[in-house]
């Protein structure tokens, strides 16, 4: 037990203050290994969970990765077929309109020629009395109705000779417009990159955008040209049809 007058604790029964010592120091010995055993593995413990953050950390960011990359591969094939459908029906819808052009003109003077036939036809067997003037006027009605039948293959012919002319027209305007939209892109980058040199928007040496212009002008013109002629082949059908019907 403690003194009250200030002198060292008494050793334990039957041990000495020198054996004492020596077992305190040697536990204090043991206990600073086992601390510092203690402390290795949770330094190690420590390395390796940072470790483990890092690769966990690198396999989040390589699935997103590819996550990314599989998204834009799908986005990219699912922009190549809605452009393929939406040329799919671009075509079908312009074939059809022709088409229903070409089977109205024909169902219009077929119709003319019927009723002008079943008229002849009905004045024969009405008045006996003009049988030469109705059989007259039935032989008419029949040589317009083969002059009409005549006439839709002319027609058909002069349909395709037109919309050729309006593809070819067509044709060259896409060309013509692609021209221009690569000659704008090819000026834009080279601005870009004189930009990026530093030289000035307004030197000596500036492109020109003239001739960007007159290909539009030129485009312009085109497109005038392709509708004249589709008018042109319009008008020749509606005045063949009316010429018919005259006749």
């Amino acid at each position: 037990m403690e003194q009250r007058n200030g002198q060292s604790l008494a050793p334990a029964a039957g041990v000495s203050a020198a054996e004492l010592a020596a077992a305190l120091t040697a536990a204090q010995q043991r206990a600073l290994e086992q601390r510092l055993a203690v402390e290795e593995l949770l330094a190690e413990a420590r390395s390796l969970e940072e470790r483990l953050a890092g690769e966990a950390l690198a396999a989040r960011a390589a699935a997103e990765h590819a996550l990314a990359r599989e998204h834009a591969a799908a986005a990219v094939a699912a922009a190549e077929l809605e452009r393929e459908a939406i040329t799919r029906v671009e075509s079908c819808t312009a074939n059809l309109a022709g088409l229903t052009r070409r089977r109205n003109a024909i169902d219009t003077a077929a119709d003319e020629a019927q009723a002008a036939h079943e008229t002849a036809a009905t004045g024969v067997a009405e008045c006996e009395a003009r049988l030469a003037h109705a059989r007259e006027a039935l032989q008419r009605a029949a040589q317009a109705r083969d002059e009409a039948d005549e006439s839709r293959v002319e027609l058909a012919a002069a349909e395709a000779a037109a919309r050729a002319e309006a593809a070819a027209a067509e044709q060259q305007l896409a060309e013509h417009r692609a021209a221009r939209q690569s000659a704008e892109s090819a000026s834009n980058e080279a601005s870009e990159r004189a930009r990026a040199l530093g030289a000035p928007e307004d030197g000596d040496h500036a492109p020109s955008v003239e001739p960007i212009e007159e290909l539009r002008l030129l485009e312009a013109r085109i497109a005038l040209r392709a509708e004249a002629a589709k008018r042109a082949a319009e008008r020749r059908a509606s005045d063949a049809a009316r010429s018919h019907v005259v006749h």
